[in-house]
């Protein structure tokens, strides 16, 4: 059996069939990687832009807040819909 295969790798079809097994797993390797690197670089620039959200929504909580201490209600009127009650 060992010879059949030391034949077949040592025969001009075995060669072909390992040099054809080579290239798949490269060309294999090749896209993997590729997708890493794009998936990568969308989870980067997805991270930084949620980073970017945050920090504006944390921002503009604060001068909401710390503006103007006049009640929400009375500046956006009555009929503007539920408000809570600022804290005390």
């Amino acid at each position: 059996m060992t010879s059949d295969f030391q034949g077949f790798a040592r025969s001009r079809m075995g060669a072909g069939f390992f040099k054809f097994v080579l290239f798949c797993a490269l060309i294999s390797a090749a896209a993997g990687y590729a997708t890493y690197v794009i998936g990568l670089g969308s989870y980067t620039a997805d991270k930084r832009e949620e980073k970017v959200t945050a920090l504006a929504l944390v921002d503009a909580l604060r001068h909401e807040l710390f503006r103007d201490p006049q009640p929400a209600r009375q500046r956006r009127g009555a009929g503007a819909g539920h408000v809570p009650r600022p804290l005390d």
